[in-house]
């Protein structure tokens, strides 16, 4: 439990999992408790990006572009990128573990471009593949790579 994200190396490379329960309220117990043992399968989604190391804080997605953005792990030259460690953070924004697993397909959108305040609708099937009953979070990320103002990653 914790109320920021957290360098935990030794724990994320030897666990097969790991519960971020953040700051609960008075039924934490009986909540982590029914995730523990299967009696709700967890669907959360990180709010926030965890780091590999304390010197990548502060991580965040939503990051101003760099001249010489990283387009490749482990390619480091004349890039904005650590040399010595991984760029990416260790958990990324969004990033969710379940009992789970679910399949998206036919993605549909009903434009590939937009402009000002457009809009795009997009459509999908979900399916649960796994063996229990779960939920899942949907999440879309779009970017203007060719943008007249510079827009987060």
């Amino acid at each position: 439990m914790s109320g920021r994200p957290m360098v935990f190396n030794y724990i994320a490379d030897s666990a097969q999992a790991i519960l971020s329960a953040f700051w609960l309220g008075q039924e934490a117990a009986p909540a982590i408790t029914d995730v523990l043992f299967g009696q709700y399968n967890p669907s959360g989604k990180l709010p926030m990006s965890f780091p590999r190391s304390v010197g990548q804080v502060p991580i965040y997605y939503a990051h101003t572009n760099t001249g010489r953005p990283l387009t490749e792990e482990g390619r480091t030259g004349y890039v904005s990128a650590y040399i010595d460690s991984r760029n990416s953070p260790r958990y990324a924004f969004g990033h969710g573990l379940s009992y789970t697993r679910f399949e998206l397909s036919d993605l549909q959108l009903n434009k590939i471009s937009m402009a000002g305040n457009d809009s795009i609708i997009v459509k999908f099937k979900i399916r649960n593949t796994g063996k229990y009953k779960g939920e899942e979070t949907v999440q879309l990320y779009l970017r203007d790579n060719v943008s007249s103002v510079v827009r987060p990653v």
